[in-house]
């Protein structure tokens, strides 16, 4: 919202996305009733395996090793791509801006810079008590190219919106 009260186009994209659309299809969750967090932590149709290894299994042992460590950075890039490829207005002031919220592994990111270029790629990395990568196969990463913010999230909306706003 914060964004957009800026004049800015939003468009929200996860990596996560089509990785959680291929399993569950597989499990045979056509549209899930859950959200796929809610998901993550439910067995299987399969076996005594849940929605989240199965996730991360899928990733690390078939995605990744047929197609690339950067397979979903690829897959995002793509559909940054063909979201019109319009990312500038006339004046050469960015006018979409694509948040990805579930970045946590290094080679993800370097196609999706690679598509809207160093100096309109900014990470913003969110840190709260209480949340952490365990029980993920994600985690903090340094891109080495575009922005790097850190942001403290253990207040309310209107403080987080304020701090958006100093980043942006």
């Amino acid at each position: 919202a914060v964004l957009a009260e800026l004049g800015f186009e939003v468009a929200a994209l996860k990596y996560a996305d089509t990785l959680k659309l291929a399993v569950n299809q597989f499990c045979n969750v056509r549209f899930p009733e859950l959200p796929h967090e809610e998901l993550k932590p439910m067995t299987t149709p399969w076996g005594d395996v849940t929605y989240r290894e199965a996730y991360i299994a899928f990733s690390e042992w078939f995605a990744k090793r047929l197609w690339g460590e950067n397979v979903f950075g690829r897959i995002i890039a793509r559909e940054i791509e063909q979201d019109d490829g319009d990312f500038f207005d006339n004046d050469g002031t960015q006018s979409i801006v694509f948040i990805i919220s579930d970045c946590g592994f290094e080679p993800e990111q370097h196609p999706v810079i690679d598509v809207v270029g160093d100096r309109n790629y900014a990470l913003i990395q969110m840190y709260r008590d209480g949340y952490t990568y365990g029980g993920d196969s994600r985690s903090y990463v340094d891109p080495k190219r575009g922005t790097i913010s850190a942001m403290f999230n253990n207040q309310d909306l209107e403080q987080l919106a304020v701090e958006v706003r100093e980043i942006v």
